[in-house]
């Protein structure tokens, strides 16, 4: 009987440790797995976003709406946001804000998530002439947040004796062409044009005077436009978008910008104008995305949805200037802006509006500039 009890106490014992290294090993294998799915989920996003186009305040907003944790690092050129993607293949961010040239990039190189258009409640409100673009047909991996188009900014004192304001991009490339006779003789040698320090935005301006948009760059039409870009620099005052206000007022009586920059110059001094070249010109269109192997891929629609809300586009337009994407936002806006046709052009204008496109390679753009500027 004693042997018996202990017999069966052995086999208590033995089972008991094979059970115990059973368990082990399967803690071993699905710990991690089974930790995530008893744990509270992470409620928290990253977001890697370029500057000046978004209220940072709304990020505040979001997570007292949602409770969810918005992790922001900032960018200042797409090419830098690009590496970034390329490097990690796509993790460590679950929103990000690619210009329009630049979503088609990412998208060919298989960096960006489909896009759940059903979950964004706010995506019918948007302006319908941003969506379905060359970059990204069907908006299949991006979603535009605002846009700006770019113009012939003036000082319109300086032009007065003129009774003639710049009109096309001639004004921008070959002012002799446009204004003639004994004032334009005086006066010429002050006449200086500020344009951005952008290889792609000044090589497609160049483009779009010389050619009309180019699809493609050949040999021969990049090496035309290098020779129009090396004759700009005759009346180019200076290469900068900053400080506009300081350069119009008085230093160079023209420049190319957007109207982003433009917005609030306009609010505060009528003496300056903006038109959009006759001839048609550019337009940025920012975006929103989602990285390949984004974590938190629900928490980045939630996201994206708020920033296409109406409140949400009232708010980063009044910080930054941006053109909302939300066409509903429109008449919320201020008079001067909505008004402007530079800054909102009609259907008709808006058809000679071009985006960057990724048909110009960046090693042809950054040779062709570094070109034209040691000239």
């Amino acid at each position: 009987m004693i042997n018996k009890t202990k017999t069966t106490t052995l086999f208590i014992i033995r089972m008991a440790i094979v059970c115990f290294w059973f368990l082990g090993f399967i803690l071993f294998l699905y710990g991690p797995a089974i930790i995530k799915f008893i744990m509270p989920r992470d409620r928290s996003i990253n977001v890697y976003l370029i500057t000046s186009i978004i209220n940072s305040n709304l990020f505040d907003e979001f997570e007292r709406k949602t409770g969810i944790k918005v992790h922001v690092k900032y960018f200042e050129y797409n090419s830098a946001m690009q590496t970034q993607m390329r490097i990690s293949g796509g993790s460590g961010y679950d929103v990000i804000t690619p210009s329009d040239y630049t979503v088609d990039l990412l998208r060919k190189e298989n960096l960006l998530h489909q896009i759940d258009t059903s979950k964004l409640y706010n995506f019918n409100q948007l302006d319908f002439r941003l969506l379905n673009r060359d970059f990204d047909p069907n908006n299949k991996y991006s979603i535009p947040v605002c846009w700006s188009t770019y113009g012939i900014a003036y000082n319109k004192k300086w032009f007065k004796e003129f009774k003639k304001y710049p009109q096309g991009l001639d004004a921008l490339f070959e002012p002799d062409s446009v204004w003639k006779g004994p004032e334009w003789e005086k006066r010429k040698d002050l006449y200086r044009v500020c344009v951005m320090d952008d290889p792609r935005d000044m090589i497609f301006l160049a483009s779009l005077y010389l050619y009309g948009l180019c699809k493609t760059f050949s040999k021969v039409r990049l090496e035309k436009i290098r020779k129009i870009l090396v004759k700009q620099k005759q009346w180019i005052g200076g290469y900068a978008e900053s400080n506009l206000p300081y350069y119009l007022s008085g230093v160079y009586p023209v420049a190319f910008a957007t109207a982003s920059l433009m917005i609030q110059m306009l609010k505060e001094d009528y003496d300056f104008g903006f038109v959009l070249p006759k001839e048609g010109s550019l337009i940025t269109i920012e975006n929103l995305a989602i990285p390949k192997n984004a974590e938190h891929v629900e928490e980045a629609h939630l996201l994206i949805d708020f920033l296409l809300s109406k409140q949400a586009q009232i708010d980063s337009f009044n910080e930054y200037g941006f053109t909302p994407s939300n066409k509903d936002v429109y008449s919320y806006l201020e008079n001067i802006c909505r008004e402007n046709y530079a800054i909102f052009p009609d259907d008709s204008y808006f058809k000679k509006l071009h985006p960057i496109h990724s048909g110009l390679s960046v090693k042809d753009a950054h040779e062709l500039w570094i070109d034209v500027k040691s000239r």
